[in-house]
């Protein structure tokens, strides 16, 4: 019965204030998020580029490191693509200045984008910085319940076209009245050569091992409840 509620959702998908030079957002739209990464951690990766190569990632997005998907595994959270992701140094949204960009099929720079953000339990509410899009674009938010099934599924680009115009970057929150946000699939199917898209941020609430202890701990307790009935 304690399991039943997690049956029901109500995701909704709505756009924050974006953030600009140093905060995402400027003026959270929900409740202040408890976990944020900003992938300020990454920096190093690319400071430790042969002077030739550092070069060439700051100016180009080339020879710039590739993104290991488990990086924030130890926080619930993996970040993936099908092409990869680079680390690439630049970011209005944050202040450590870096963000992962999708460099699209291929890894040839050609506008489009697939990136998963991968939950190990439930939140929520799951937020994201997004960046580095020009318009057109033809953006898609899949929010992901257990097992990868879609909650919800919301294009965007209207939103990311008016965001190109003044501050190029935005902010999405998924959020939902239970816990059942396992993830955001964001894809980018329009080609456009040296575009692409980019995650500044993630944020959400509660942490994804937190509630894993929690259900696991109901469990628990419904078990020894049973076993002091049959005593």
């Amino acid at each position: 019965m304690l399991l039943m509620p997690l049956l029901a959702e109500a995701t909704t998908v709505f756009q924050g204030t974006p953030g600009n030079n140093g905060s995402l957002p400027v003026t959270s739209p929900s409740p202040s998020f408890p976990n944020v990464i900003n992938f300020a951690n990454l920096e190093g990766q690319i400071t430790s580029l042969p002077p030739a190569a550092q070069a060439n990632c700051e100016n180009n997005g080339l020879q710039c490191p590739t993104f290991n998907s488990a990086q924030y595994a130890s926080q619930g959270v993996t970040i993936s693509s099908p092409d990869s992701l680079i680390i690439y140094p630049f970011s209005d949204q944050t202040g450590g200045g870096i963000e992962l960009f999708d460099p699209g099929t291929g890894g040839d720079l050609d506008g489009t984008a697939n990136i998963t953000i991968s939950l190990a339990g439930g939140v929520s509410e799951l937020a994201v910085g997004l960046s580095d899009f020009d318009d057109p674009v033809n953006v898609t938010l899949n929010v992901l319940g257990p097992g990868g099934t879609i909650l919800d599924s919301v294009n965007v680009s209207a939103a990311l076209e008016a965001a190109t115009l003044t501050t190029g970057q935005t902010y999405f929150v998924a959020e939902d009245t239970i816990p059942d946000i396992y993830g955001l699939q964001i894809t980018q199917t329009i080609q456009t050569d040296g575009s692409g898209l980019a995650l500044a941020e993630v944020e959400f609430t509660p942490e994804p091992s937190t509630f894993l202890l929690v259900i696991g701990g109901g469990l628990a307790m419904i078990g020894s409840t049973r076993l002091r009935k049959r005593a």
